[in-house]
């Protein structure tokens, strides 16, 4: 929306650096609101106040106040974040939790792949990708968002976990992390992946629209794409996952990120974009299953909340650096070095990091 309310390349990356700080400058605040009270009334008023974003988007008459937006739901996300965690993790059992994810992954699949189906043809009747043609969108999602904040209200139940008796501040950082190396070593591994990921997601899409033409319509057939291997291999990949261990399915699943990201660089047209983004949705499943199950077993759920403030913080910090850097990539080199650059970096630095840290995952668990 930014950018279809005449923001240059180089603005987007600013308004995203922004956003990016100010994410993580409010992830010790979040934190000690979601120590304090109940991880549902935390969900439901997340939502709530989530209702403004849409609308703020529905109205917003240049960039700028889109950006403000954009801020805003980077804040208010901060408040449902920890818990949604929580309770995703306290729900499922180590030696099951690879499927089970593998399941809630297939299920947001299928709704996703619909969803952007639904924008594409919306936006297309409304004007094309302008800012009047994706307004729609927002209203719908304002009434997504009021059914969803119903059916949360009605069936999410509370659920009970140990809190720390000391209000949580900046100077139990390394509290966190005292004794455990394998969690400071996926601390620093985590920040490194990040910040690739900050460095080339914010531009996919403008390379695809800006360098390679693509309309509405291939934008929505490349999310359906994405999606297509959640919906077909989550369950699969979550119960070879639980099998062989979540670090050797990462592993195998690693080169297809790297296929997906020079792909995208060597397709001849739009129309080839949707098999690139098919390809990427493996390595979105391996993220979705394996990783995410990765790191829910390495961090104690009793340490949870305050270790994603933490790494907020840190990542966030780096993130605004990521931004704009893939900024001065895009206008100073070229579009193409973005995906080149996350492509060694994540091979060179990333996974050697990842190597270096143990699973925890007790099979009887």
């Amino acid at each position: 929306m930014v950018n279809g309310l005449g923001a240059t390349v180089g603005e987007y990356g600013l308004a995203r650096s922004v956003v990016n700080l100010v994410s993580a400058l409010s992830s010790v605040p979040a934190a000690m609101i979601t120590e304090r009270y109940p991880m549902k009334k935390l969900i439901l008023l997340s939502l709530a106040l989530d209702m403004i974003v849409p609308l703020a988007y529905l109205l917003a008459v240049n960039w700028q106040t889109a950006a403000l937006a954009w801020v805003y739901e980077t804040v208010v996300l901060k408040l449902s974040g920890p818990p949604l965690q929580v309770i995703y993790i306290a729900s499922l059992k180590n030696r099951d939790r690879a499927t089970g994810m593998g399941i809630s992954t297939t299920v947001r699949s299928i709704v996703g792949i619909i969803s952007p189906m639904i924008a594409a043809v919306l936006v297309s009747y409304s004007g094309g990708l302008t800012a009047n043609g994706i307004r729609p969108v927002f209203l719908v999602a304002l009434i997504v968002l009021v059914a969803n904040l119903i059916l949360l209200w009605r069936r999410l139940e509370e659920i009970g976990i140990e809190r720390s008796s000391t209000p949580f501040s900046l100077r139990h950082f390394s509290d966190v992390f005292k004794g455990d190396k394998a969690l400071q070593r996926y601390t620093i591994m985590e920040s490194m992946r990040e910040f690739v990921i900050n460095v080339v997601n914010p531009y996919a899409i403008l390379y695809a629209v800006l360098v390679k033409g693509a309309d509405a319509y291939i934008l929505g057939l490349m999310s359906t794409a994405e999606l297509l291997p959640m919906i077909l291999f989550a369950i699969p990949l979550g119960r070879l996952s639980d099998r062989i261990g979540r670090k050797k399915t990462v592993y195998l699943f690693r080169p297809v990120r790297y296929a997906a990201d020079i792909g995208l660089i060597l397709v001849p047209n739009a129309w080839m974009l949707p098999i690139v983004q098919f390809i990427r949705g493996f390595r979105l499943v391996s993220q979705e299953v394996s990783w995410t199950a990765f790191s829910h077993e390495l961090v104690p759920i009793d340490k949870r909340i305050r270790y994603v403030a933490v790494t907020t913080l840190v990542n966030g910090i780096g993130a605004f650096a990521a931004a704009l850097l893939g900024s001065y990539l895009w206008e100073n080199v070229w579009p193409e070095s973005l995906f080149i650059f996350v492509t060694i970096f994540d091979a060179c630095v990333v996974m050697p990091l990842f190597a270096r840290i143990p699973e925890r995952r007790r099979l009887d668990e």
